[in-house]
């Protein structure tokens, strides 16, 4: 157990992330295949991520990615993720990947403008 453990702290080699309107997405580089799923933890400073609840929800997903849509415009995210080993009843953890940053979630532009002369 302790050696999948030692793998399990490896698993994130690359991440990315990319801005939308109101949206982050998350991308990562898994290294090892036997994962039941991931978690990702989010925060508004480097190193503060909110560990309590993942804000993926309570079930891990299945693939190195998520897409963040609770984001307000113009806040900087720090994130982090966590591979989960499900094996029976009991279940694993990896360490923190490295936490990536997102830089200022961009401010929508205003759409449908129209100048109505007077």
């Amino acid at each position: 157990m302790q050696k999948s453990l030692l793998f399990l702290a490896a698993f994130l080699c690359s991440s990315s992330l990319a801005l939308g309107a109101h949206s982050v997405t998350l991308t990562c580089t898994a290294s090892i295949d036997s994962v039941t799923g991931y978690n990702f933890y989010r925060g508004t400073a480097a190193g503060a991520e909110n560990f309590s609840t993942p804000i993926n929800g309570s079930t891990p997903i299945s693939t190195c990615g998520f897409i963040d849509t609770n984001v307000s415009a113009g806040v900087t995210y720090f994130y982090v993720a966590q591979a989960v080993v499900v094996n029976g009843s009991s279940t694993t953890t990896s360490a923190n990947s490295n936490e990536a940053g997102s830089g200022p979630v961009p401010i929508a532009p205003a759409t449908n403008l129209k100048a109505v002369p007077q």
